[in-house]
């Protein structure tokens, strides 16, 4: 029998896609995208931003860094990437994918290039959490995701104005 792609549920799937593109630093646009997935599968919106607090930026790509895709490719691409992330960081490893073997059965052989500077050790992050948080609080009741990519004062003060259009845009696409 073949291994087949709807193994595990939606949650547990973006569980482990989501923490990919953030650890690249990964920009609002691409969270976007994950959000209306993940509302459709019932995941929400703090679930997103848990995950995005427990996942280290570790690859250096631009606008942020130094580096394109391709760069990252050529040292180790996504499975160096992910390799960093579940052994340091938030994969779940006895996830089973379209293979048949779960993630970490896949990422065994992956070794990890210390002269190459792409992909950083999950150990020594470029940052904390990656280029996207979750808020919530007085000025976004029902949460919100903000891009923070390459700013150092992460503490906002004032007033707050709020696009209604485009909260119902985004609501819509969900």
């Amino acid at each position: 029998m073949g291994a087949k792609t709807n193994v595990t549920n939606a949650g547990n799937r973006l569980k482990n896609r989501l923490p990919s593109g953030h650890a690249t630093g990964a920009d609002r646009a691409h969270c976007s995208h994950l959000w209306a997935i993940a509302l459709r599968n019932r995941f929400g919106l703090f679930d997103i931003a848990e995950i995005f607090k427990k996942t280290p930026c570790v690859a250096e790509l631009k606008p942020v860094g130094r580096y394109v895709a391709k760069d990252m490719s050529e040292v180790g691409g996504i499975p160096l990437l992910k390799k960093t992330l579940l052994d340091n960081g938030p994969l779940d490893g006895d996830r089973i994918t379209v293979t048949g073997r779960t993630i970490a059965e896949n990422l065994k052989s992956v070794r990890r290039n210390p002269r190459q500077d792409v992909i950083h050790p999950a150990g020594k992050p470029i940052t904390v959490t990656g280029g996207v948080v979750g808020l919530r609080g007085n000025l976004a009741p029902e949460g919100a995701i903000v891009e923070v990519a390459g700013i150092s004062n992460r503490r906002f003060g004032g007033r707050a104005a709020q696009d209604r259009m485009r909260i119902e845009t985004y609501v819509g696409c969900a």
